[in-house]
């Protein structure tokens, strides 16, 4: 799903569920440069600074066209694995699902 107009109604409803059902806020920092054109891969990190490596095959609502489109500085609602709960490593962790704002 990609989310447009921040101020739409349905779309703060939509974000209020994502956020209940465990969805943080991220802000993608760095895109890798690819020699096979778009990544399938990029990374986002936290307002807390927590990093997370956020594949295509692990976003649900977004695809490769809306995929292609994203870029530096771009919102997500991200989902921690529930694993990664226990983890107090310093890279960059797995997400369950991400969707686009």
């Amino acid at each position: 799903m990609l989310f447009k107009e921040e101020n739409d109604e349905n779309l703060k409803n939509e974000i209020s569920q994502k956020l209940s059902e465990g969805y943080k806020y991220a802000i993608i920092y760095n895109i890798p440069v690819s020699k096979w054109g778009y990544p399938q891969f990029l990374f986002a990190k936290t307002e807390e600074g927590q990093e997370y490596f956020i594949h295509i095959d692990n976003c649900n609502d977004i695809g490769w066209e809306d995929w292609k489109q994203l870029k530096i500085n771009d919102k997500l609602l991200i989902k921690p694995l529930e694993s990664n709960k226990e983890t107090t490593c310093n890279k960059a962790l797995p997400i369950e699902d991400a969707c686009t704002l």
